[in-house]
């Protein structure tokens, strides 16, 4: 047996200990892909779903901006869609805002016969001075299946799926991700362009209402960066469905470990995308793991739904 030094030993016990892959990580990837709208994987994402129709993925980018009026406050419904994504509202009064129409987003030069939304979030950030930042950001994730009762909302409910309340001072790159509140998430939504708020629909993701009270009177404090990943569909005879592909293979697992993790797991992070990213790896790692360690094979799908509930809870 070989004996080695003292100096031997020190240099062994103080070599760093390489942190090691998962095993899953292929799975963890896609899991991440179809669940963290900032992730550079999430860029021309596809859902690996049962369904075997083409599509082609279009990643959105916009930008939009609070804007308050003469009493400090501003708030604007973000209701998941094709494009037609915002809608500020109109008025104000005693906290209630009133929403109608549509903002203006950049304008897409196709309109598919169809859509799904992959994943999709919102970035918050304050632009004003330390002197100009006060006031609250109120962050609301909504479940609304129609746009019939989003016309007049109370910005300060928190009869909702999630709320968040923040002082803006302290908002420097809070991270929202959207909510799924259906089982439909996966089928594609005809209901592409809808003339207004009363018109929208649910295609499986909740509304979700960011509001300012008590800020700066008539000023821009928060700007805001929206990333949508669709699956868009199109006519045959349409000559955008060149640019279409297969649907990828089914993974029953990995659809369900992302769609807990979407439904159940934490909407909102104080502390910037990598906050994110950490956060949905580590579920994604742990509901598959517990997946395959329980049930294994074919079952560790079904198992996801149960296993990542006690994870997250």
């Amino acid at each position: 047996m070989k004996v080695l030094t003292v100096n031997q030993q020190r240099t062994r016990t103080l070599q760093p200990r390489l942190p090691q892959p998962p095993k899953n990580m292929a799975a963890m990837l896609q899991v991440c892909s179809i669940t963290d709208p900032f992730c550079k994987a999430a860029w021309g994402a596809k859902f690996p779903g049962t369904t075997s129709s083409k599509t082609m993925p279009y990643p959105f980018h916009a930008r939009f901006v609070l804007t308050t009026d003469a009493g400090g406050s501003a708030s604007t419904l973000l209701l998941p869609s094709f494009t037609k994504f915002c809608a500020s509202a109109s008025v104000i009064t005693a906290g209630v805002g009133t929403y109608s129409a549509f903002d203006a987003l950049p304008a897409v030069t196709f309109t598919p016969k169809a859509f799904r939304i992959v994943s999709w979030g919102v970035r918050v950030k304050c632009t004003q001075s330390s002197q100009n930042n006060a006031g609250m950001l109120r962050i609301r994730g909504l479940a609304a299946p129609t746009g019939a009762t989003l016309g007049s909302i109370d910005n300060l409910t928190y009869n909702c799926d999630f709320s968040e309340d923040l002082p803006l001072s302290s908002v420097a790159d809070v991270c929202i991700v959207g909510r799924k509140q259906d089982t439909q998430f996966d089928t594609l939504s005809t209901n592409v362009t809808p003339a207004n708020v009363a018109a929208w629909t649910t295609n499986g993701w909740g509304p979700v209402l960011l509001s300012l009270t008590g800020s700066v009177a008539s000023t821009t404090p928060v700007d805001c960066e929206l990333f949508v990943n669709y699956e868009v569909q199109f006519d045959d005879a349409d000559t955008m469905a060149l640019a279409m592909t297969p649907a990828l293979p089914a993974n029953t697992m990995v659809t369900q470990v992302s769609s807990t993790i979407s439904s159940i797991g934490q909407n909102v992070f104080s502390r910037g995308v990598a906050s994110v990213e950490k956060f949905v790896q580590r579920a994604a790692v742990a509901g598959l793991s517990a997946a395959a360690a329980r049930y294994g094979g074919p079952q560790a799908g079904l198992a996801t739904m149960s296993a990542l509930a006690i994870e997250l809870d």
